[in-house]
């Protein structure tokens, strides 16, 4: 009964310390002592993170299957990183971008296997960092936006209906920029 008492005792002092220490909080606010301010987001200082970021539409089509090949899942590495720097040639020599990816990416045709798998899965966590992201969904609903994120193979679809997904869609900023497969 005692034990039982006590931590009553403790639970109430824990809970008054923790009412005080709001309500100090927000008088402290209230006379100007305490201020909040909006933490920015670090902006990314990787030049290929930044030029990722600004010419991620760039590069649509080219996600997926970059990411395969950071799984090991693809036999096409070197179709893979070709087609990425076929590119990148695309774009002005002189970016910092350009050549930090060539630095980086660039000497892929000598590469084994190993390191290019390895440099893929740099790559991918590159375009994490810029924001680009892979849509984790491995089934969807043919609804409203559906057409937007998904090419469908296998006939046609009814709205509501479910279909599983066979490659995901890649987004940035909230726009799809690399449209999925669905079945």
């Amino acid at each position: 009964m005692v034990l039982f008492f006590m931590s009553d005792i403790i639970v109430a002092s824990v809970i008054a310390a923790a009412v005080g220490a709001t309500v100090a909080f927000f008088w402290l606010r209230a006379k100007g002592v305490i201020t909040i301010t909006k933490v920015e987001k670090a902006q990314p200082t990787d030049p290929i993170v930044i030029g990722l970021r600004e010419n991620a539409v760039l590069f649509g089509q080219l996600y997926e299957a970059m990411y395969l090949v950071s799984k090991g899942r693809s036999a096409k590495v070197r179709t893979g990183f070709a087609a990425w720097n076929n590119r990148i040639d695309t774009l002005d020599d002189d970016s910092e971008f350009v050549m930090a990816f060539r630095e980086e990416f660039g000497d892929f045709e000598d590469w084994k296997e190993k390191k290019a798998v390895r440099k893929a899965g740099k790559l991918v966590k590159a375009f994490k960092k810029a924001g680009i992201l892979r849509d984790k969904d491995v089934s969807v609903f043919a609804e409203d936006d559906f057409a937007e994120k998904y090419n469908v193979v296998g006939g046609v679809v009814e709205e509501g209906e479910e279909l599983d997904v066979l490659s995901p869609f890649w987004s940035f900023e909230g726009e799809v920029i690399e449209k999925g497969v669905a079945r």
